[in-house]
């Protein structure tokens, strides 16, 4: 599914897999803005201490995209609101 980041200008994918969800965070390689956006999901994460694996993948806008790759949510929990929760991020 395609979301929105509040405060980010394009949309981002979540996919699930094999019962976990890949939240895609930024350009693996990419810009300034986008090594913010990795630092803050790595951040917050350790914060929380939720140990979580990234992996790089091809999505909708970048052949190299750094996907975070999650648990899955708790029953009757939205996929957006979990993921909003974890990372601290405002999701549509």
């Amino acid at each position: 599914m395609q979301v929105r980041v509040q405060g980010w200008a394009t949309p981002r994918s979540i996919l699930e897999e094999n019962g976990n969800i890949l939240f895609e965070v930024a350009e693996a390689d990419g810009c300034p803005t986008c090594q913010r956006r990795i630092a803050h999901v790595r951040r917050t994460l350790a914060a929380k201490n939720i140990s979580a694996d990234f992996r790089a993948m091809s999505s909708a806008y970048s052949d190299r995209c750094l996907y975070v790759v999650l648990g899955a949510p708790p029953q009757g929990v939205d996929v957006k609101d979990y993921v909003g929760q974890i990372l601290d991020l405002s999701i549509g």
